[in-house]
C-alpha cells in the first residue's frame, strides 16, 4: 500500500482557464500590463505559493510559464543540470530509482500542467524567502534529539516539505477536523491543552434535578444533537504540552482537540515522509505514539473523572448547607442584655 498517494491532498482541477493559459504562454516581454494585472489574483490564490508573500507572488507575473507535458515524459534526471522550478498544477509526477546505475529520474505519470520558473528568476524571487524558510526550521529541528542521527540529506529534504506555523491562544492547533491532520507537529514554543469532547445525556430524577449522567456516541451532525434539551456537551481539560512536545503521529485523539493555551509555535512534518523507514530508526516514531497512548486517558476514563467529580461537588455542597442549616446560637447574649450606661457612652 502506497501510503504517500492515501495521504496526499486531493488534486485541483480547473485552476486556470484558457485566456490565463495563454497569457502565461505568452513571452514575458509582451505581456501588457492589463494581462499582467490579471495574473497578480491568481498567483496569490494558487496553493503551490502558499511559502510566499503576496509581494512576492505578485513579482511572478513577470517570469512565470505554463507547460503542458505529456504522459511518460522525463523531464529530469539525476546529476541533470536544473535549469527550472516547476510547479505542478495538475497531474502526477513519480520519481524512479534505476538501481543499476543508481539514477533517480522523474517522469510524468499522466497528462501534467506545470507552472515554470527559470533559475536565474528563481533564484532572485524566490530564493531568498525560500532559504530563510530553510534555515529557520534547520534551526527548529536542532532543539529535538529525534533529529540528531538525521543525515544532511534528510534534514535538507525535511525544510522542503516541512513547514512552521503560528498559532493564536485559544485557537484550535490539531482535531478531529483539520487543515494540517496529515503532518506531524514538534512545539516550539508555547503551551497546548488537550481537550476531551464528552456527549452526556442528562438523567433526572422526580424533582427534576439532575442526578446523574450517561456518556453518549458522538454523531456527525452535531447541530441536531444541541436541539435536545437532555443532551450537554462538556469539554475537559485532560492534559497539557509545551515546548518540545510532539504529537499529530497517529496516536488515538478520538473526540479530542488539542487547543492552544498561549501563543503557539510548531514545526510541522509530513507524517508519511517522517514514518518512512530512513526517518523512522528503532521504530521511534511509533514509540513515542504508544506513549502519547498510554498518558493521554480515553474518553471513558475522562467521563468517569468527571463523574467522581461532580460527585464530590455535590458533597462538598451538601456539607456546608447541612453545616449552616444546624448551626445552633451558641451565644445567646443579645443587645439589651448589656447595661444601659455602656450603650449610652457607647452612643
Amino acid at each position: 500500500m502506497n501510503v504517500a498517494n492515501i495521504l496526499k491532498p486531493k488534486r485541483t482541477k480547473g485552476l486556470l482557464s484558457i485566456l490565463d493559459k495563454a497569457i502565461l504562454n505568452t513571452p514575458a516581454n509582451q505581456r501588457t500590463q492589463e494581462q499582467k494585472r490579471k495574473l497578480i489574483p491568481i498567483l496569490l490564490d494558487l496553493p503551490c505559493f502558499d511559502r510566499f508573500s503576496p509581494i512576492i507572488r505578485a513579482k511572478l507575473v513577470n517570469c512565470i510559464y505554463f507547460y503542458f507535458v505529456n504522459k511518460s515524459r522525463t523531464i529530469l534526471r539525476k546529476n541533470h543540470h536544473a535549469n527550472a522550478v516547476y510547479f505542478i498544477l495538475n497531474g502526477e509526477v513519480n520519481i524512479l530509482k534505476e538501481f543499476y546505475d543508481n539514477f533517480y529520474f522523474y517522469r510524468f505519470l499522466a497528462d501534467c500542467e506545470l507552472l515554470c520558473i527559470y533559475r536565474e528568476d528563481f533564484e532572485k524571487i524566490l530564493k531568498p524567502t525560500l532559504q530563510r524558510q530553510w534555515d529557520h526550521i534547520q534551526m527548529a529541528m536542532a532543539r529535538f534529539k529525534y533529529f540528531s542521527y538525521w543525515t544532511p540529506e534528510q534534514k535538507e529534504e525535511c525544510c522542503v516539505l516541512s513547514k512552521i506555523k503560528q498559532f493564536n491562544a485559544n485557537e484550535i492547533v490539531y482535531g478531529d477536523k483539520g487543515v494540517h491532520l496529515n503532518f506531524a507537529y514538534f512545539i516550539l514554543s508555547g503551551k497546548c491543552m488537550v481537550l476531551q469532547c464528552l456527549k452526556l445525556k442528562k438523567i433526572k430524577g422526580k424533582d427534576n434535578k439532575i442526578v446523574d449522567y450517561k456518556l453518549m456516541p458522538l454523531s456527525k451532525n452535531i447541530k441536531d444533537e444541541n436541539d435536545s434539551h437532555d443532551v450537554d456537551f462538556h469539554f475537559v481539560d485532560v492534559g497539557t504540552m509545551s515546548a518540545g512536545a510532539a504529537f499529530g503521529l497517529g496516536e488515538d485523539l478520538q473526540h479530542k482537540s488539542i487547543v492552544a493555551k498561549t501563543a503557539v509555535q510548531c514545526l510541522l512534518i509530513p507524517r508519511y515522509w517522517i514514518f518512512q523507514k530512513a526517518q523512522n530508526k528503532g521504530n521511534l516514531w511509533e514509540r513515542i505514539k504508544l506513549y502519547m497512548d498510554a498518558t493521554i486517558p480515553s474518553r471513558e476514563a475522562t467521563f468517569q473523572d468527571f463523574k467522581d467529580t461532580q460527585k464530590w461537588k455535590k458533597y462538598r455542597r451538601d456539607l456546608v448547607e447541612n453545616a449552616f442549616a444546624n448551626k445552633k446560637n451558641t451565644n445567646p447574649t443579645t443587645y439589651f442584655d448589656i447595661p444601659l450606661v455602656c450603650r449610652i457612652t457607647g452612643t
